[in-house]
């Protein structure tokens, strides 16, 4: 199965069971813009990329996360079904590829790089509908539509 954002019609990768994923936010703009930057990272295709939307409830619960939980984070679920979040999901999946690496291991062994590192996940995760609005995301339209207060259009 294809997986498409919430707007555009380029598929962000296949679905495979199997394969490690990456479960992100498809509603917002900002985080189908960072995706589109990971897949040029993970060229082989090694994970699928999934906004959280596409899977049920009982399917995240299986993964061991939720909806409320997917909203607040990314997501990635490794070969073993290992769940990382946030700031840890980032660098799991930036571990995966050996150029990476060497940034990966410095941000664990020079403690202040990991907390900082934490701390501007959670600075950007927070502000993360203003970055798509500063980047004019296709995303960012969509919530501007929808949210519009008094808006008596017919919506079909």
């Amino acid at each position: 199965m294809d997986i498409y954002p919430v707007t555009g019609s380029k598929p962000l990768g296949t679905w495979r069971p199997a394969a490690r994923v990456v479960i992100f936010d498809g509603a917002c703009g900002f985080c189908t813009w960072t995706v589109q930057f990971a897949r040029r990272i993970d060229r082989k295709g090694t994970y699928s990329f999934v906004p959280y939307q596409h899977f049920s409830l009982d399917d995240l619960k299986r993964r061991g996360t939720s909806p409320a939980q997917c909203a607040k984070a990314v997501h990635v679920i490794d070969d073993n079904a290992r769940v990382y979040r946030g700031a840890f999901a980032i660098n799991r999946f930036l571990w995966s590829f050996g150029g990476w690496r060497l940034l990966v291991a410095a941000l664990y062994l020079v403690f202040p790089l990991l907390l900082l590192e934490m701390l501007g996940y959670a600075l950007v995760a927070r502000n993360r509908v203003l970055i798509s609005v500063l980047l004019r995301t296709k995303q960012y339209a969509v919530i501007q539509e929808v949210s519009r207060p008094g808006d008596t259009r017919s919506q079909t």
